[in-house]
Formats: C-alpha cells, structure tokens, sequence
C-alpha cells in the first residue's frame, strides 16, 4: 500500500513537467521575442523534462535571435540521449560563419552521446571540411564512449590536412587513457603544433608505459635548444 501512495503522488508531478514543457513549445513560436527568449531559457533549466518540447527546440534552430537559440540548443543538449532526432539538425551548424554557434552545437551533439556516433562517422568523411571539424569536436564531447570515438579519431592522425589532424589530436586528449597510444603516434608528426598538443595531453596523464614516457622525453630533449 505503501508503494501505490508514492507512485500516485510521483505521476502528477511527471505530467506537470509533461505541460510546462508542452506549454513553454508552445511559447517558442510566439511572435514575441521576449516570449521566446523566456521559454527558451526555461526549457534549458528543466533537464530531460523538456523532451516533450524537443521539436519545438529544433524549429528554433533557424531563429534568427542569438539568444533563443543558444538556449534552445542548451536545451536539447541537457535533454541528452533522448534528443537523437536533433542531431542532423545540429550538424547543420558546423558550417555557419559563428564559432561560438559551431562549438555550442558540438557540445549538443556529444551530450547526445551513442546515438550520434553513426551520423558523426559519415560527416568525418564529408567533402566540407566545416562538416568534418564539426563532427570531430563533437566526438571531443564523448567521453563516455571512449572506445568507439578513438577509433573514429584515429585514421585522421594521417589526414592530408594538417588542421584535421590538429583538431583529431585536440578531441582525443579529451578521451583519457584509451586515447594515449593514438596521441602517442601524433609524437612522430611533422607539425610543431600535432606534436606539442599530443605532448601537452599526454603530459597531464597520470602514468605512461615506459617506452611512451621515453619518446616524449626523446623528443622534449630534441626540441630543447640547450640541449
């Protein structure tokens, strides 16, 4: 009897998250800018309680309004793993002129998580290479899936386009240990700044097998000019 009690008092309050939600959609698509902008903000405080207002959200990726639309992206990221329909979407941004537009979108993506690695894995191969950085720094955002995002990450160590394999290196130093032999292989690239960043992330790790630790000791020792 007990447990019927909480459970009757739990539901109401999912299907008033369930209203606020639908209600604030609703505000999305108001003609009046504050009234956007509030309900932009308020969905990006309630977590996955606004995937009732998911489309809405993504509608609002095309508002012209800087600030209801770094909300409704907020938003959508903090709705996490049941916003897979906003991915395509998203990926959309990596080619628009604004940084700030680009890295938010990234940051979307990965809280997404899983589900966005099959989408991220073809854009890797895109012609633009706006939609390739997107999708890297997106994978840089997935922590969580380690395994299957280095091995995404890694062929691009031997991309043709040195800011490709700078961006590769920048992501998988956001991974942790399973990245490290990855980052190890960027030691031997012909970039100053390929090498620096692996050594900079692989410097920060805790421990490193003895021959890694030998090569970036090798190679600080060669760059050194005192040396």
């Amino acid at each position: 009897m007990e447990t019927n009690r909480v459970n009757s008092q739990e539901t109401p309050v999912q299907q008033d998250s369930i209203s606020d939600a639908q209600k604030l959609a609703a505000s999305l698509g108001d003609a009046d800018l504050n009234k956007r902008r509030d309900a932009a903000y308020k969905l990006a405080t309630m977590g996955k309680d606004a995937l009732p207002a998911l489309d809405a959200l993504i509608a609002q990726l095309d508002d012209r309004d800087e600030q209801v639309w770094m909300q409704s992206v907020t938003a959508i990221g903090k709705i996490g793993t049941g916003a897979e329909k906003a991915i395509e979407p998203l990926c959309n941004t990596f080619a628009d002129r604004s940084v700030q537009k680009r890295y938010r979108a990234a940051w979307a993506i990965g809280q997404i998580g899983a589900n966005a690695l099959p989408i991220l894995g073809e854009r890797l191969s895109d012609s633009s290479a706006a939609q390739r950085g997107g999708a890297i720094q997106a994978l840089g955002w997935m922590k969580d899936n380690a395994k299957p995002v280095t091995e995404l990450l890694t062929p691009l160590l031997e991309d043709d386009s040195v800011n490709i394999r700078r961006m590769a290196v920048n992501s998988l130093g956001k991974l942790g240990p399973i990245a490290h032999p990855s980052l190890a292989f960027a030691l031997s690239d012909n970039d100053p700044q390929v090498k620096s960043n692996a050594v900079r992330v692989l410097g920060r790790a805790n421990t490193l097998p003895p021959p890694l630790l030998e090569s970036m000791t090798q190679l600080t020792r060669d760059e050194d000019p005192a040396g």
